[in-house]
């Protein structure tokens, strides 16, 4: 059983390595929105757990901008 795609089913990117690496683009783009809420004073665990419970609850995509970290309000 193959344990990683055939090389076939990969894209190789400009730099000539072969690029089949989600999880770590999926990792950058958490760790971007926890240095983006330390740097605006807010608790990244209350941040991700606030916006992913609104976007779970149906938070309009046209009001995404409320969710950002420097407009996070946190709950009392």
């Amino acid at each position: 059983m193959r344990s990683s795609p055939p090389l076939s089913d990969c894209r190789q990117s400009p730099a000539g390595q072969w690029d089949h690496d989600e999880g770590g683009r999926s990792w950058a783009r958490i760790a971007s929105l926890i240095a983006t809420a330390k740097i605006n004073s807010v608790e990244p665990f209350a941040y991700l757990k606030a916006t992913l419970e609104a976007i779970a609850a149906g938070h309009p995509q046209s009001r995404i901008d409320e969710l950002l970290p420097w407009n996070f309000k946190p709950s009392s």
